[in-house]
Parts: C-alpha cells; structure tokens; sequence
C-alpha cells in the first residue's frame, strides 16, 4: 500500500448516504415534507453545540477554519427562547446591581408623563 494516502469521502456520496438515510426514517418537516439536509447543515450544527456548549468563539473559528469570527458566529445559531433567557438573564443581573427603588411599579402620573414624552418625540420627528 505504499503511495496510497488516505482520501476523503466525495461530497455525492456523503449526500446520497444521508439522503437514504433520511429517506428512510421517515422524518418529516413541520410543513409534512421529508427532512433535507446538506454535509454542511452538520457543520453548522457541530459549531452551534460547540459554542452553546461553552467552546470560546474564536477556537470554534480555528476548528472551523474560518478566517473572520463573524462567519463562524453565524453558524452560531440562536434560538428565541434562547434569546429570551439570556435577557431575562441580563435583566436579573442588572436589577440586582442597582438601587430596588428603581423597579417601583409607576404611578398613573409617570406613566402618563413617559407616554407624553413620546408624543411630543413622534410629533418633532413628523412621524
């Protein structure tokens, strides 16, 4: 075997692989259509986990081979309800940092004078 190096596997045949694969669980997509997934949706899955997980970004972009961290940060999917925790999150954070008086419920009169502020914006901006 000498002068053989291992090669890697065409892209037809890992698509056609998960294609079969896919075909045959049966899996379908919230529309009813089959599952369709490309090589590179697992790539993106793998960087996304990997980050969710706790991987630093900039060492998900060295094993991803990315040259801009903004790439890689785009394979980093963020779910809504992700979203939502990680501000609840900050909210919390935040309250416990500043004075309790801050968080009182507002009166009628505040609240009417922060509605106002408002319309005197919209009205100088013409909208």
């Amino acid at each position: 075997m000498s002068g053989l190096e291992p090669a890697g596997f065409a892209a037809v045949v890992i698509r056609d692989g998960l294609n079969e694969v896919l075909e045959r669980t049966g899996l379908t997509d919230s529309a009813g259509l089959p599952l369709d997934f490309a090589p590179h949706d697992f790539r993106r899955i793998f960087i996304t986990d990997a980050i969710r997980s706790g991987l630093p970004p900039h060492i998900a972009q060295v094993l991803a081979g990315h040259s801009d961290i903004n790439t890689t940060m785009g394979y980093n999917a963020i779910y809504p309800a992700d979203a939502i925790e990680a501000h609840r999150a900050f909210i919390a954070r935040r309250r416990s940092l500043r004075p309790s008086e801050e968080y009182r419920t507002p009166t009628n009169e505040v609240w009417d004078a922060f509605l106002a502020h408002f319309e005197k914006r919209k009205l100088s901006l013409g909208t």
